[in-house]
């Protein structure tokens, strides 16, 4: 669609817009929250935005594809997102879903189911290979400045921009835009609202990412001091005047929503493995996570201690993560392999280190650190590769094994990042275990599956005891909570497993973030048991499998507090 079709039917004075303006690009205004406004200001100002067809589309379709509320019967609350939400009011005109439009690139919340971090992140890619790899940066020396996020008022010119190309009347003949920060946000954003990319250049290069028709022109700058600069916007028009605009740099990175297949790709992209590299990977992987799972499997995690203990009695033993088929099936999925692969018990001894591309590779990486333990420093303090190997295969394994926990992993929308809140301990274990064969698991270790599985989605993470508490998270559409809290099935393979829903939490007509359990006793270890089953444990280890609590029957108390929490007390 021709930015030049887009009609303005409503003038709107430059304060009421920049009032509108300031409230959705600081969050203060969700597509699910916009009741606190008059909706008609709403569509008005969505009457001034250039917004194309396909996008419009991509808003219908998400908003009109909501999922059956689920109800979580131990708290007698459900998920859901409300059939009359003003994102519900606002798809049904063309205005409402030009302002729906903008929401989803800037405050995804309720939309991000149109798709528009994915966008992101497959030019984040695009560029990485295409661009700036192609210009000298192969080790992704500049992939912050393709990744960040924008800074408001580099949103703010560029809708500013894409205004003025919208008018019938409009004079301009071209646009050419500076940027190196969120250089993949800027061109996602104007393909998002215009239809069609920019060309793109890299400095002064004369080999662009061509769009032909664009009046648009996008050149990454690679110097320091362009790079200070953040935003830059000339307008051309048919009388040769040129406008200028800027906006500061951005200071944060993008985190955007992907499934689970574009989030591998991403992550794979953001670790440097492709073509040949990927062997490696692979053959890392299949030793490394049968490694790690042998290592959770050796561990029973004790209800009534809240203790992790070699295991004696293996056929009876319970595991907090599902069998090797479940696990494999998500590998598969995370990475995109055409065939699943057979995880199988790693031989005793045998590290990655000891595999043939691996070791190979950690040779290379050794004669060509700079790091002071490789022995080649340069007066700098240097990351060591092969430190940084071990962290990249360690980050995977985890990220697959807390996958694994997911009843529908495919249903998820997971956050782009190469690290996660509160995930430390756990990936420091790994990354020992796979490189030296030998790793204590601390207590806190089972819990962290928990707390990387909340970071995953996106959801808030306490740290310490706090986010030990914690037994429903909500947030970015999805809410997640262990099925044990529901079924009270403690599973022999996947105690641990996770309930997930789209939609947000609702209790008595009000939406929270987070249940967390009262366990009544201040003097008890706050990471204590949230099923409170200490009262019925046996005092005796059985050599046979048995039932210790028969005759358990659980109800539950539901408090609301502050800051949108809600806590929960069981009583037997």
């Amino acid at each position: 669609m021709s930015p030049h079709s887009i009609q303005s039917r409503w003038k709107i004075d430059e304060t009421r817009w920049e009032s509108l303006w300031d409230e959705i690009r600081n969050e203060k205004v969700q597509p699910d929250n916009v009741h606190a406004m008059a909706r008609v200001a709403c569509e008005q100002f969505g009457s001034t935005l250039a917004i194309c067809d396909d996008t419009l589309d991509k808003v219908k379709t998400a908003v009109s594809e909501t999922p059956r509320p689920a109800t979580v019967r131990f708290l007698g609350a459900t998920v859901v997102h409300p059939l009359n939400d003003p994102a519900t009011k606002l798809v049904k005109s063309i205005e409402g879903q030009r302002f729906l439009g903008l929401a989803a690139a800037v405050a995804q919340g309720r939309l991000y189911q149109a798709g528009f971090s994915e966008s992101v992140m497959e030019w984040q890619i695009k560029l990485q290979r295409d661009v700036i790899a192609a210009e000298g940066h192969p080790d992704g020396s500049m992939s912050f400045f393709s990744q960040s996020a924008p800074s408001p008022e580099m949103v703010t010119e560029l809708v500013d921009v894409f205004h003025q190309l919208s008018k019938d009347d409009s004079a301009i003949t071209g646009v050419t835009i500076k940027a190196t920060e969120a250089a993949a946000w800027v061109v996602a954003f104007i393909e998002w609202c215009l239809g069609s990319p920019p060309s793109i250049y890299m400095g002064g290069s004369q080999q662009p990412l061509s769009q032909p028709g664009s009046v648009i022109t996008l050149i990454i700058t690679k110097t320091p001091r362009d790079q200070l600069k953040g935003l830059e916007v000339t307008i051309h028009d048919s009388l040769n005047h040129r406008d200028q605009l800027t906006a500061p740099p951005s200071t944060k990175p993008f985190f955007g929503m992907a499934t689970i297949g574009n989030y591998g790709k991403w992550l794979l992209e953001q670790f440097g493995f492709s073509g040949a590299s990927l062997d490696l990977l692979h053959e890392a992987l299949d030793n490394a996570i049968p490694q790690t799972l042998e290592s959770f499997q050796w561990v029973e995690f004790d209800f009534s201690e809240q203790e992790h203990r070699v295991s004696t009695h293996d056929s009876c033993a319970l595991y907090p993560l599902p069998d090797t088929h479940k696990i494999a099936d998500v590998y598969s999925k995370l990475l995109g392999l055409a065939k699943t692969p057979k995880l199988a018990k790693t031989r005793d001894g045998i590290l990655i280190a000891d595999l043939p591309l691996v070791s190979q590779h950690l040779d290379s990486l050794c004669k060509n650190c700079l790091c002071s333990r490789c022995g080649r420093a340069r007066r700098r303090k240097t990351i060591c590769k092969e430190t940084e190997f071990y962290k990249f295969i360690s980050f995977i394994t985890v990220e697959i094994t807390v996958l694994s926990l997911f009843r529908s992993p495919d249903l998820l929308r997971i956050r782009l990042s190469r690290e996660h809140e509160s995930g430390g301990s756990l990936q420091q274990a790994v990354s020992q275990l796979i490189k030296t064969g030998h790793t204590t698991l601390e207590s806190t270790v089972i819990m962290d599956l928990l707390q990387w599985a909340r970071s995953m989605v996106g959801h808030k993470v306490a740290t310490g005891d706090k986010g030990r508490n914690i037994m429903v998270s909500s947030g970015h559409g999805q809410v997640i909570y262990p099925s044990l809290f529901e079924t009270l099935n403690i599973e022999k393979h996947g105690y641990l497993g996770l309930t997930s829903h789209r939609g947000i939490l609702i209790y008595e007509g009000v939406s929270y973030e987070t249940v967390t359990a009262d366990n009544g006793d201040a003097t008890q270890d706050a990471s204590c048991e949230l099923l409170q089953l200490s009262s019925s444990c046996p005092s005796q280890v059985s050599s046979v499998p048995l039932n210790a609590f028969n005759d358990l029957k659980v109800f539950w108390k539901v408090e609301t507090q502050d800051n949108r929490k809600l806590s929960s007390k069981r009583f037997k």
